[in-house]
């Protein structure tokens, strides 16, 4: 939130991550962090805001703190739930990812394109010596565009738009050899071309019903 008073509460100088020309690349502002609840009205998803807090400009209190503390005042009214959290890629950082895994929530969010995946190491064979393999092989570009790739239509960002992806399970190396599902996904421009692809991982292999949103 911009703001010009130096006294605001949490006011201070940020990155203008948004890029717009009428603005400068450095502004000051707040910090806010929010938690949403996700829920489909007809065939649309819809954010319903639940809680939000004010990152302090002073002091070690960060995004991921606060967003841990978001969490923390709620996570009791979802006993028996099956939860997946939906984050920012800024969040999608292991002490964060681990914190939710501990509550029992699962994590889905965009990394990193160039972040380390890999197969399972193979099984030991009987009477190898040396230390057993904790990664499998890389997943490299190559690799990656001999996937199966699906196109489908999806409502996004207010209409319907063409997604094409590949699609696997693999093991995380920043999540310390974790399994999770990683999908390479590019969007269709108006011109007819394929965008810059992204990276979704989840730490969910199946499809969850309740969600929540940063």
């Amino acid at each position: 939130t911009l703001r010009a008073s130096k006294k605001a509460p949490g006011s201070q100088i940020h990155h203008q991550h948004g890029n717009k020309p009428n603005l400068a690349r450095y502004v000051r502002g707040q910090c806010w962090v929010s938690l949403a609840w996700v829920i489909k009205r007809r065939k649309q998803f819809v954010s319903l805001p639940v809680l939000t807090r004010l990152v302090p400009g002073m002091g070690n209190t960060g995004k991921l703190i606060a967003a841990q503390t978001l969490i923390r005042a709620i996570y009791r009214l979802l006993d028996g739930r099956k939860v997946r959290v939906l984050v920012d890629s800024w969040y999608m950082r292991r002490v964060f990812i681990e914190s939710m895994l501990a509550r029992g929530f699962d994590v889905i969010g965009q990394v990193r394109i160039d972040t380390w995946l890999c197969d399972e190491p193979p099984k030991r064979q009987k009477g190898q010596r040396g230390r057993p393999r904790k990664y499998g092989r890389k997943y490299t570009p190559k690799r990656i565009a001999h996937l199966k790739r699906t196109v489908v239509t999806l409502p996004l960002y207010g209409k319907e738009q063409e997604v094409r992806y590949r699609s696997k399970v693999l093991m995380a190396r920043f999540l310390k050899g974790r399994l999770v599902r990683v999908v390479w996904c590019e969007l269709k421009s108006e011109a007819g071309h394929w965008k810059k692809a992204h990276l979704l991982l989840s730490t969910c292999q199946v499809p969850i019903g309740h969600r929540f949103s940063f």
